[in-house]
């Protein structure tokens, strides 16, 4: 945008203009700027996949927690990775439900959503910058027969839910903290896993009580 390009650019080759268009260390200098506004703090990580232990109470996936609390949970990085400072808070999101990988979100993912909104979108910065920094694939496969539920099959996923007396919040196609509380408590009623996740297959089971 104008105004961010006018607070954030660099000229970082310092040949007297700043162009985020054909010149690439005013670019990525340009986008460090911003992330660095917006909190960014180096040497830390972004995302980490973790692993899960037998019995996990998927209803945590809500909470932030100490990674520390993460830990003592069973919870635990899928393959060597940098140390991970006990302290610092993170969210546990299982992207495509419990049959797909699961990360510890840190405040890093946080700032690059500052950046662009999207999960979908950080989670591939994170991966991108650890493949990048000599990191592997990730340890659990992606669900490849999963698809993402299209703007009208959300909207009717809420809508049933709430049909069935739970609390999506606004009716909105998004899949915000109300909608996934919802799922996880329609999940529990109907003896499924409870990880939250708006699969087709929930749909489906929402639309055949």
């Amino acid at each position: 945008m104008p105004t961010t390009f006018l607070q954030f650019a660099v000229d970082f080759d310092g040949n007297g203009r700043r162009d985020i268009i054909d010149d690439v260390p005013d670019i990525l200098a340009s986008t460090a700027n911003v992330l660095r506004a917006y909190g960014w703090t180096r040497n830390k990580p972004c995302a980490v996949e973790v692993t899960l232990p037998p019995g996990f109470d998927y209803s945590l996936t809500s909470e932030r927690k100490p990674i520390a609390e993460w830990t003592h949970l069973g919870v635990a990085p899928s393959t060597e990775a940098r140390p991970l400072d006990q302290s610092d808070g993170a969210n546990l999101w299982l992207p495509a439900g419990h049959e797909g990988p699961a990360f510890l979100l840190l405040n890093n993912f946080e700032v690059i959503k500052k950046y662009n909104t999207a999960e979908a979108y950080a989670l591939a910065v994170c991966q991108l910058a650890d493949r990048l920094r000599g990191g592997g694939p990730l340890s659990k496969p992606w669900p490849r027969d999963e698809r993402v539920l299209s703007a009208a099959e959300r909207l009717e996923l809420q809508s049933l839910l709430k049909s069935q007396g739970f609390d999506v919040g606004p009716i909105d196609g998004m899949m915000g903290t109300q909608t996934r509380a919802a799922i996880r408590q329609f999940q529990a009623k109907s003896n499924l896993v409870p990880d939250g996740f708006p699969s087709a297959m929930l749909l489906e089971r929402l639309r055949h009580p």
